[in-house]
């Protein structure tokens, strides 16, 4: 009996790393707050895809043969579960209903019921006997086949769409955080898209190259590179959602659609709330503060949350994160230009709070990085 060494090393390492991140969500903290549950859950599935794998690679399937697949439905819960576990993160009332539960059970429903005939018709001689070409039925092989067929597009489908769920969710959570606060970096969860989109790319491979290898293609990369590069992202999953902060409820999203805003302002009353803002951040220099929110900015000029969203909407066309930002990058460049301080320190001063938050705000709006403006700078000075 053969054993693929690497693989068996990987998939085992994923078993590990799962275990280690299941124990710390559950037993790591006093307060077990409900996002907990569904993280724990979503690493549950993870280990047992993980356990599927790794018993054929290692060849434990020769001695259960009959326990080979049943993971399949379960792993097809990982996309339903990875959308449950954004909503209890992001949404303020993350309530699930039972149209919901009902409608996550369908994709395994069917990959059970795709499944069965294989698991039930199939005797265990028979099974092991498809895995060596001598010795497999062509005609057993074709209905093995068709069942590998169904049951990863039905995994991959329903995995891909509640995978662009928590995407669409998470979205609309960073776009509700942008109008009433100018300090989302660690509220937005935007290291949760990057993971979507990483693991969406991984699982189509991982579905792709799962049908190609039980027709027998094979490529260099077979059974190592993408287990690696599920590996990295699940020890990057792990670690990013063990250390995300609570989102308070302030910062939570509202589950419900929001209501397109109709303008009940007219533009007299605009301009001179948008001059009233212009004059608290050139005057009073309100943008410095790194915690400035839409709440404050209100009380500040003494003008009502929905008119200053208006205002900056309708009239402005931007929202209250680009307001603040365009007032911190302005005065960031001021400083790099007339001052020789660290770029921490012109950070701070800004209104930023941290170096990294402060260099993508920068190069998106000037296009080079705070360093190579200030060189830019001293180099047109030099030439002049």
């Amino acid at each position: 009996m053969s054993i693929a060494i690497f693989p068996t090393i990987i998939f085992s390492a994923k078993l590990g790393v799962a275990g280690l991140a299941i124990s710390q969500t559950i037993f790591g903290h006093d307060d077990l707050q409900k996002y907990r549950y569904f993280l724990a859950a979503v690493l549950v599935l993870f280990s047992i895809h993980a356990l599927g794998d790794l018993m054929i690679v290692s060849g434990g399937y020769r001695y259960v043969p009959n326990l080979v697949g049943l993971q399949l439905p379960l792993t097809t819960f990982i996309g339903p579960a990875f959308y449950f576990y954004a909503r209890s993160l992001i949404l303020r009332s993350s309530a699930i209903s039972s149209k919901s539960i009902l409608l996550a059970c369908v994709g395994p429903l069917l990959v059970m019921l795709s499944f069965m005939p294989f698991a039930l018709l199939l005797s265990a001689e028979q099974k092991l006997a498809l895995a060596n070409p001598a010795t497999r039925d062509p005609e057993l092989y074709r209905f093995a086949l068709l069942t590998c067929l169904v049951t990863t597009l039905v995994f991959l489908s329903t995995t891909l769409l509640y995978f662009r769920a928590a995407y669409v969710l998470q979205a609309k959570h960073r776009e509700q955080l942008m109008q009433r606060f100018s300090d989302i970096e660690k509220k937005s969860l935007d290291w949760l898209r990057i993971i979507l989109l990483l693991w969406g790319a991984a699982w189509t491979l991982y579905s792709i190259e799962y049908f190609l290898g039980f027709v027998g293609f094979k490529w260099f990369g077979s059974g190592v590179a993408i287990p690696l590069l599920e590996f990295a992202l699940l020890v990057a999953f792990a670690q990013l959602a063990l250390n995300q902060p609570v989102l308070d409820e302030e910062h939570k999203t509202q589950e419900t659609g929001t209501v397109p805003r109709v303008a009940i302002l007219d533009q007299q009353r605009m301009t001179r709330i948008a001059d009233k803002l212009r004059n608290i951040m050139q005057q009073d220099r309100l943008f410095s503060d790194n915690e400035l929110s839409l709440s404050r900015l209100s009380s500040a000029i003494n003008v009502s949350e929905n008119h200053i969203s208006e205002t900056l909407s309708q009239h402005l066309g931007i929202n209250f994160f680009q307001l603040i930002n365009e007032y911190r990058v302005a005065e960031a460049k001021h400083l790099l230009a007339t001052t020789e301080r660290s770029i921490i320190d012109v950070s701070l001063e800004s209104g930023f709070n941290s170096r990294s938050t402060f260099n993508t705000a920068f190069k998106n709006a000037v296009g080079l990085t705070p360093s190579a403006y200030r060189k830019q700078v001293k180099l047109t000075k030099t030439d002049n």
